[in-house]
């Protein structure tokens, strides 16, 4: 299903159970990406649909309303601090508070608690994102290093000891 015919469809098939599924994913809109192209309304919309989602799972005293929930998608598109975070990353952090991952525990739930989970899940994603980088820098190093033995190149350290024992 396409973001466009049916964006509730597409966000239940979008991958995102986990960080690795959302940095992988080449086709993953930021949603200022999605606002320049598809327009104001229908971002605001599809956060609309999933911060509606977040706040129907819990069972709290008062539900924010429509209104605060329409304010609360607005602010969100308004502050330049989230337009790198995709549409993958707005329903990883919305899930990870379901899961009682981020957050602590949820007594009441509005625009500014909102903005605190999705804070916390930035965090959480440059951590993640950091370890992925060394992880990866780390495979690189570990097949250049094999490369290495095997076209029999040498380090500059190693280089250098040879050069040293030749002049002795």
């Amino acid at each position: 299903m396409s973001l466009q015919t049916s964006p509730q469809q597409f966000l239940a098939n979008l991958p995102a159970r986990n960080f690795l599924e959302v940095f992988s994913n080449t086709s993953n809109l930021s949603i200022a990406y999605y606002q320049k192209n598809e327009g104001l309304n229908k971002a605001r919309a599809l956060l609309v649909i999933m911060i509606t989602d977040l706040v129907n799972y819990f069972n709290v005293g008062q539900q924010m309303t429509a209104l605060q929930v329409a304010e609360t998608a607005t602010q969100i598109l308004e502050d330049e601090e989230y337009i790198c975070l995709t549409i993958a990353d707005f329903k990883l952090c919305f899930s990870l508070v379901k899961r009682g991952k981020l957050g602590d525990k949820i007594f009441r739930i509005d625009g500014r608690v909102i903005f605190d989970f999705i804070n916390e899940y930035m965090a959480l994603r440059s951590r993640e994102a950091q370890r992925q980088s060394i992880k990866e820098a780390e495979s690189y190093k570990m097949q250049t290093n094999s490369i290495d033995k095997i076209s029999g190149a040498v380090s500059w350290d190693e280089w250098c000891k040879m050069k040293k024992e030749r002049n002795q």
